[in-house]
């Protein structure tokens, strides 16, 4: 497929979104020409060289802003696996074009700690809840809650309540 078929595509795909009473839905359109989306992959164009063809071929969304390459790699995914296609590889040449996988940011710590710390102040509060039922002379009921109250403020850490 060369540069001229890549564009009779593209303006195949801009008339398709073009319906009687307004824009056909970008699924749909992608479903039908899904074959020429796979050869633009295969050839190693990358998404956002795909959307720039769509767009000089004049396929935009319903208000006239071109396409952005999250609308159309979502839908071109939905289709390959509605139809059962593995996802095309791209040539050998095509490493510069590859994406970079990049982990999100944010002040949350990983899930794993946070079960893992959900768990152990479980553990820790259901043995000291036990100490105020039981009303253990070594663990008062008083000091086993004083303890819940400030672990639950978090003034003490997991460390210093393993020592106890």
């Amino acid at each position: 497929m060369g540069n001229n078929d890549i564009m009779i595509g593209a303006r195949r795909i801009a008339a398709a979104l073009k319906g009687p009473v307004g824009q056909i839905k970008l699924a749909r359109v992608v479903g039908q020409h899904i074959r020429w989306f796979e050869d633009a992959r295969s050839q190693g164009m990358t998404w956002d060289q795909i959307i720039a063809a769509l767009t000089a071929a004049g396929a935009t969304r319903a208000d006239g802003t071109p396409f952005t390459r999250g609308p159309i790699s979502s839908a071109v995914w939905r289709a390959e696996k509605s139809i059962g296609r593995p996802k095309p590889t791209r040539p050998a040449g095509a490493a510069a074009a590859k994406q970079r996988f990049r982990p999100r940011r944010s002040g949350a710590i990983s899930g794993t700690k946070i079960l893992h710390r959900v768990d152990s102040q479980s553990e820790a509060s259901t043995k000291e809840q036990r100490a105020i039922k039981t009303g253990d002379k070594e663990d008062s009921g008083k000091s086993a809650l004083l303890r819940l109250m400030k672990r639950a403020g978090k003034q003490r850490s997991s460390i210093e309540d393993d020592a106890d």
